[in-house]
């Protein structure tokens, strides 16, 4: 599960959407703040900053299932209300053999799906359709570019946007497109 992400700094140059000066490459982890993509109550595109990660009984939660984030109570309100779209250069997952693994889509910059609660935010996660033999279970859902309004107003579902907008992840920088078969 998705524990650390990057924005790097020069990516962020390239992208007029992401409204948020970085004086060097930001490496999110839990409790870090870091920009989010929100929709103001006008509708308009906003960036905020906020904490990756929420709190529950002491323990630092950062991921939830998209299959189930609507049935937690800990989740539902704060998925359906406040949506929150996390500009990332690559992100790191562990292998089935633990050692780390960086993953980074067809742009510099691509979206990572989330929502954000009232202590930080949380990414979604969904099964990894890879079968190769060290791929990580899960994986965060990641769209691109196009898609960020379609999430964030709700006007498609997730799984609509994973299906029309999803990014193809390439692991540690490669060409090689991870869906292997």
């Amino acid at each position: 599960m998705c524990r650390f992400y990057v924005l790097k700094k020069n990516n962020v140059q390239r992208f007029p959407e992401i409204l948020f000066p970085l004086e060097e490459d930001l490496e999110v982890r839990p409790g870090i703040k870091a920009p989010a993509l929100m929709l103001s109550k006008a509708g308009e595109l906003s960036m905020q900053e906020i904490p990756f990660g929420s709190f529950a009984r002491e323990k630092t939660i950062y991921n939830a299932r998209m299959e189930t984030v609507l049935e937690k109570p800990f989740f539902q309100e704060a998925f359906l209300k406040r949506k929150a779209i996390l500009p990332c250069s690559y992100f790191e997952e562990s292998g089935m053999d633990g050692l780390p693994q960086r993953f980074y889509g067809d742009d510099v910059i691509f979206y990572l799906l989330g929502f954000a609660r009232p202590d930080g935010f949380l990414l979604l996660t969904k099964p990894n359709d890879n079968k190769g033999k060290n791929a990580p279970p899960r994986m965060p859902c990641a769209i691109k570019k196009e898609g960020i309004v379609s999430y964030l107003s709700g006007s498609k579902s997730l799984q609509e946007c994973l299906a029309s907008f999803q990014e193809n992840l390439h692991i540690n920088g490669g060409s090689e497109q991870l869906s292997l078969f």
